[in-house]
């Protein structure tokens, strides 16, 4: 593809293991992560939605020269663990291939003020987070894990906590329907698919019966994500 008809649309990560997060946790097959070269170090991270021609990538930003062929994680009594390695680990790690980049097309990424002016997305406010993982539950019925929720912190709090949804499966345009919140305290939302009103963050996912949605923490306030 060339860069007329293909562009990245970067959003920061706020650590690795937001990144690890979205490849492997929840997932049955893990995501490939991307390590896109980028001066001495390395944009890591996962593709997510198209929005007007624009793939999203969600990246972490690596300054060391090396890394593994996988990105590992693990979730242990409830403390994350995210690593870099030369082979796939046995479960419970659950790595994710790296396919690394040496250069990306000069006009491909979508980084400045004036390129993300250009891009149109429809933020709808929803009245609870409920309502968040209510959208995102649908994937369930072609056997994935729940869409995940981003946290995207503003200049004053609170910030929003929001996710990506097709208007409907036959449109192409995208919505990024979004709460107003503070800061999430845990890596996860568990909830009861059969009573969805109740919810609570967690850093464990084993308990039965419950139906888990991940959240991944932007650095910093994007104004394409934000109110206003």
């Amino acid at each position: 593809m060339t860069s007329s008809t293909f562009k990245i649309l970067p959003f920061e990560l706020g650590s690795l293991s937001d990144v690890a997060r979205l490849a492997c946790a929840l997932e049955k097959i893990p995501k490939p992560v991307f390590a896109i070269r980028s001066g001495g170090g390395y944009m890591v991270g996962v593709t997510a939605e198209w929005i007007e021609g624009h793939i999203v990538f969600f990246y972490y930003r690596e300054d060391g020269s090396s890394l593994g062929e996988y990105l590992c994680y693990k979730l242990n009594g409830g403390t994350e663990f995210e690593y870099y390695s030369e082979r796939a680990e046995k479960l419970p790690a659950v790595c994710s291939p790296i396919i690394k980049l040496k250069n990306i097309p000069k006009g491909v990424f979508a980084e400045s003020p004036t390129a993300r002016d250009k891009i149109t997305l429809t933020l709808i406010e929803v009245e609870d987070v409920q309502s968040l993982i209510k959208m995102g539950l649908y994937r369930l019925v072609l056997d994935e894990s729940p869409a995940p929720i981003l946290y995207v912190p503003a200049k004053e709090n609170p910030g929003v906590l929001g996710s990506f949804v097709r208007a409907s499966e036959d449109d192409k345009s995208v919505l990024f329907l979004y709460h107003i919140s503070d800061e999430p305290p845990a890596s996860f939302i568990k909830v009861d698919p059969n009573v969805v009103g109740k919810m609570e963050y967690t850093m464990r996912v084993e308990e039965p019966g419950y139906v888990y949605a991940k959240l991944a923490k932007l650095k910093k306030p994007e104004g394409l994500l934000l109110p206003g």
